[in-house]
């Protein structure tokens, strides 16, 4: 996501992603600093993203930080 909007284009600064997982519950949050203008094209490129990866899964690096995270739990 950050390699999209900022390197391919140049949309953002900076793009975090946080994530609190507990027995029972958990979430996950993306922010980025942008301007008003690209607020629209920005939120479309991180839906399309997190549609991705509803359909086809994780990558496996995002696999490998997931069972790590579960291995702390």
């Amino acid at each position: 996501l950050k390699k999209r909007l900022r390197y391919e284009l140049g949309l953002v600064y900076n793009v975090e992603s946080a994530n609190a997982s507990m027995l029972d519950y958990g979430f996950f949050s993306i922010s980025c600093p942008i301007s008003k203008d690209s607020l629209q094209k920005v939120l479309d490129i991180i839906c399309d993203e997190l549609k991705k990866i509803a359909e086809n899964g994780p990558s496996e690096k995002a696999e490998i930080q997931r069972l790590n995270i579960i291995a702390q739990i």
